[in-house]
């Protein structure tokens, strides 16, 4: 999937919802989800309402035809009695597969291409790059990985349009230095929710993702959705 597919016309506005104060606590904080609108890949509307951080050092957020060979010795006439030669081995057969991609034993898929700089790099994500510096800290690792993480089930194939990611729909966030792990997140793709899981690490400015894992589930039932304050989409199919 290209870059260009993913962007439609930017929006008018940049932000949905203000960050959640400090003085809530981190399940009151919840209730407001960390959303990435899909228009982050069109024109980096970043939907993400991250509370506020723990101490160090792990602090919790509430925010995947064998060829036989030749035997034409076999049947050659001037030598009809000589025995059949063996089949030669299909090298391809033993050769590794280079299309299959990376599995972690916890299961996690590793992303091979990251894809959150080229999302940022589209000159129609000028509004979600000038915004990331202004971040608090926590808040900005989490507005990159959910760029990457939308960005990479993206690229999962056309059956998949996502459009908000709810990092902490299920389970809370931990940040450990730069590197955060979702274990419970939520992503809305077609106006339907699947469970997501995802480990991401940036670099110390916050300013690039340089490792990314990540597994989709299973679709999370609509009756489920508002007790974990999944928003249904606009185009919420239900055949």
């Amino acid at each position: 999937m290209t870059d260009a597919a993913l962007f439609p016309a930017p929006p008018e506005a940049f932000w949905r919802a203000p960050f959640p104060p400090r003085e809530r606590s981190p399940r009151l904080a919840a209730a407001g989800s960390i959303a990435l609108h899909a228009a982050i890949f069109a024109a980096a509307i970043l939907l993400i309402h991250v509370p506020a951080p723990e101490e160090p050092p792990e602090r919790r957020v509430n925010v995947e035809i064998i060829d036989a060979g030749r035997f034409d010795e076999a049947f050659a006439p001037e030598a009809p009695e000589a025995p059949e030669a063996p089949a030669e081995p299909d090298e391809a057969r033993f050769a590794p597969q280079q299309d299959l991609p990376e599995v972690r034993p916890d299961g996690l898929i590793v992303a091979r291409t990251l894809r959150s700089d080229s999302v940022l790099g589209d000159p129609r994500s000028a509004d979600a790059r000038a915004a990331l510096p202004m971040m608090q800290s926590d808040e900005r690792l989490l507005q990159l990985c959910g760029i990457e993480a939308m960005a990479q089930v993206a690229d999962l194939g056309d059956e998949y349009a996502p459009d908000m990611i709810v990092t902490y729909a299920m389970d809370d966030v931990r940040i450990k230095g730069s590197t955060a792990r979702a274990p419970g997140a939520a992503m809305r793709s077609k106006g339907h929710w699947f469970n997501l899981r995802f480990e991401c690490s940036v670099t110390p400015d916050l300013e690039h993702v340089v490792a990314f894992a990540f597994k989709l589930g299973e679709a999370i039932p609509e009756a489920e959705w508002e007790g974990h304050n999944l928003v249904a989409g606009e185009d919420l199919d239900h055949h």
